[in-house]
Formats: C-alpha cells, structure tokens, sequence
C-alpha cells in the first residue's frame, strides 16, 4: 500500500502519529503498530513527512469505528519513495474537501461543549480534510495549549492543534510559529487535516468519547511549510 503523508501529529513526548491518503482509492489510512510510533519514523531518519509517498509494503486491517482507517504495518518494510511538490499535494488535499464535519464523521459527532465528539466506539470516520469557509482562528491559550476557533456552519468549536510542527521536541507549544501561522492563515486560504483522539473521558466517571482535534494545516500559499532549522 502506498500512502501520501497528510498528517503528522504530536503524541507524549517522543512519539507521534501519522496519516495520509492511499494512492489508489483516495482512503484515508492511518498506520499503526502494536505500540506507539516513535519520532524517530519521521524525516530523515525514518520513511514519513509530510507530502511523502511512503510505500507501506503490506498491511493488515486494524480498524475498528470510528477508528476504522487503521492499518497495521511493518515499520522495516515501509520505505519513502519520492515526495509530492507544494502544488500536486495542494491539488490533492483540496479537491472536493469538505466544508461541512459532519459530512467527515457522520451525525454522531456533536457539539460537545467548546469542541465536538462522538460517543466511544461509535462514528464512520476519524480522518479527514476540512475547508473551513472563513479562517479559523489559531493561537494559543492561557494555559499554552494550542487551539483553533473554526466555524462550519453548524458549529462553532475551539478544539486543540496537534499539528507536530507547532510544538518542540519536549511537546511545547511554539509562539513564533503559531503567530506566523495564524498571520498567514488570515492572509489566505487553508485546508485542514482534522481527526478524532482515542476515547478517553475528561472528568472522572463520565462517559469516554473520541474529542475532535485538528492535525494539520495545509496554507494555499505554501501546503507543505516547514519550520526553519528544525
């Protein structure tokens, strides 16, 4: 199987998730192992970046909803074969995105209060890409968390960014980063790489449920940014 990298998103402090978009059927598709994955599968020592064309060699169906794009694979035998240029990938993440979640995860994701969720174990998706219609808001908080205001229509969130590129390598936010980013995020157009988290419940005895989250932004103007000396 052979993916395009759309999402590298941070996890606890040396670890990290990816996803992208299988070539040949346009399916989201997100690897996964036994464990986490280590940082060290990332460029340049490992396989994934964003735009790259990673062959995944072959993998095993390990999904289950919402989580149903998880593919179980052999991280020796996943290797980069080339990665796309800015203007084929932007092509690729905006065409036909979406403009609506819901048309994403399907009516079980609510507005649940600032963000949304879906119920454990419940929804048809946990990947997507999004066109919001007006620039969403990114910043970081009070508490150094960084988040986005977006809007789509039907909701109004402020949901957590997990986009690996705003953040070091001990999982703290960027300032510069994240200003440079929501300057140019209100300059022009984005798409964003958007998800749902494991369950996990915010407050002790309530029920876990899978917490939206957005795991990439994709600029017009420059879809495969990077950050400087990093």
């Amino acid at each position: 199987m052979r993916i395009v990298v759309t999402d590298v998103t941070r996890m606890a402090e040396g670890y990290c998730c990816v996803a992208g978009i299988d070539r040949d059927t346009g399916e989201h598709i997100r690897p996964v192992l036994g464990e986490r994955l280590r940082r060290d599968l990332l460029a340049p020592s490992g396989p994934f970046a964003l735009g790259a064309i990673v062959d995944l060699g072959d993998v095993q169906d390990a999904g289950s909803a919402p989580m149903v794009e998880d593919r179980r694979f052999e991280p020796r035998a996943a290797r980069r074969i080339r990665s796309l240029g800015p203007a084929a990938y932007w092509r690729m993440v905006s065409a036909g995105t979406p403009v609506r979640l819901r048309a994403i995860f399907g009516e079980t994701l609510q507005q649940d209060g600032r963000t949304a969720s879906v119920p454990a174990n419940r929804g048809s998706a946990s990947l997507g890409l999004f066109a919001p219609n007006e620039p969403p808001e990114l910043r970081i908080n009070d508490y150094r968390r960084v988040r986005m205001r977006l809007a789509d229509g039907e909701m109004e969130l402020d949901t957590a960014v997990n986009d690996l590129r705003f953040f070091d390598r001990h999982n703290q936010p960027i300032p510069d980063v994240v200003e440079d980013i929501a300057e140019r995020i209100e300059q022009g157009g984005c798409v964003l790489s958007v998800g749902l988290g494991r369950a996990w419940s915010p407050q002790h005895g309530q029920p876990e449920r899978h917490w939206l989250q957005v795991n990439g932004v994709h600029l017009a103007d420059d879809p495969l940014w990077t950050v400087s000396g990093r």
